[in-house]
């Protein structure tokens, strides 16, 4: 399976992890080939984060829920744990109106103990791809 590193916002970053956040919003499809996708969620220092690994996650080979929608649907928001106007702000930040990405949480898992930094000590601007013997 692929891994990725994945940075996420508080609180996003521990719903994710929590597996209470059962859907990622983003911009882009999942990375890699198809299959299920392995992150590593970054949870970033803004609003008081810990700017450290907390957890992975697994989305699905089944990543797509609403594939291609500018404004998701409830269920999707309900599940992304964001609301309609807060999907459409991050659809048309930078004066351009993005395609939206459901990625669909298949398992999750909280660390104990955060992770002391990204992998190559330095969290990605998005996602980056892990590379062997990169993790921590």
């Amino acid at each position: 399976m692929q891994t990725i590193i994945l940075s996420v916002r508080p609180p996003w970053a521990r719903l994710l992890v929590e597996g209470k956040k059962t859907v990622e919003i983003r911009k882009r499809d999942l990375p890699g080939d198809g299959g299920p996708v392995r992150a590593l969620i970054y949870e970033t220092r803004s609003n008081f984060g810990c700017g450290a690994i907390i957890g992975e996650v697994v989305f699905g080979s089944g990543r797509l829920l609403a594939a291609q929608v500018t404004v998701p649907t409830e269920t999707i928001l309900r599940r992304a744990h964001i609301t309609q106007a807060q999907a459409r702000e991050y659809a048309q930040c930078c004066n351009f109106e993005a395609v939206l990405w459901a990625w669909l949480v298949v398992s999750s898992t909280a660390k104990e103990h955060p992770w002391g930094h990204a992998p190559a000590k330095r969290a990605p601007q998005s996602w980056r791809w892990v590379k062997d013997g990169d993790e921590p």
